[in-house]
């Protein structure tokens, strides 16, 4: 196991613990598996000549298929809390670029030389990581509208594969991304069904303010993401 996976592991397990352990103190509420799929949007963050030049031509790879499974725990039908691993999918970039950083001005977003003898850009950053969120509902009917907010560690996997007229080579980047989570949907109560869209939101910077290190160079630090899921009652 990877040292970032071992964070994230300890971190999921920490999270479940303290679930359980209100479940046990808290005879009132109910303890629910949340499980979900939809889509994630992810929203480029790299600034000009890091992974792809914005003067040549690039195609951003922005949408992927996202899911979260976890476990909430619901101390009234208003407030609720829950602890969810996400895997929010791949974004990625393909671009023509010149390989030497004199040969191109990020600031005026132009090619300065060699400019008909380009080399290329795969870039590929796999997201995944854990949550822990406050929900507060609005029950109206068999409808349940609510808000939520709290914290996500997002652990990233970025490939870059560049290739030029001469070599080919392979860069591995990853870190540990602190996020601050928003969002809210509805709940329909009689099929436990909901519907929610949240926003992650990294903090620092590109390649700065991470958990254990760098950052790794992300491709994004901003993701909207779309679930459809399903709240099953785990009994009292």
């Amino acid at each position: 196991m990877t040292y970032p996976h071992a964070v994230l592991t300890a971190w999921l397990c920490a999270l479940l613990l303290a679930c359980a352990l209100a479940y046990d103190m808290a005879h009132a509420g109910e303890l629910y598996l949340d499980a979900g799929i939809g889509a994630s949007l992810f929203v480029p963050t790299i600034g000009d000549g890091t992974w792809y030049q914005q003067g040549l031509p690039h195609d951003w790879k922005r949408d992927s298929l996202a899911y979260k499974v976890g476990l909430g725990y619901r101390f009234n039908e208003r407030w609720s809390v829950s602890a969810a691993y996400l895997n929010l999918g791949q974004s990625g970039v393909d671009a023509r670029t010149t390989l030497d950083d004199s040969y191109y001005d990020p600031i005026n977003h132009k090619c300065l030389q060699k400019c008909d003898a380009l080399g290329s850009f795969k870039v590929r950053d796999r997201m995944q990581g854990g949550e822990l969120t406050i929900s507060r509902a609005f029950p109206v009917g068999n409808w349940s509208p609510y808000v939520k907010v709290g914290g996500a560690v997002m652990i990233h996997n970025l490939q870059a594969v560049i290739v030029d007229s001469a070599n080919m080579s392979v860069l591995n980047f990853h870190g540990n991304i602190p996020m601050i989570v928003l969002g809210g949907g509805v709940e329909y109560k009689p099929w436990h069904l909901y519907a929610e869209t949240s926003f992650y939101h990294g903090l620092g910077g590109d390649d700065s303010g991470c958990l254990g290190g760098p950052c790794g160079w992300p491709i994004s630090k901003q993701v909207l993401v779309t679930v459809f899921g399903v709240r099953i009652p785990l009994g009292k």
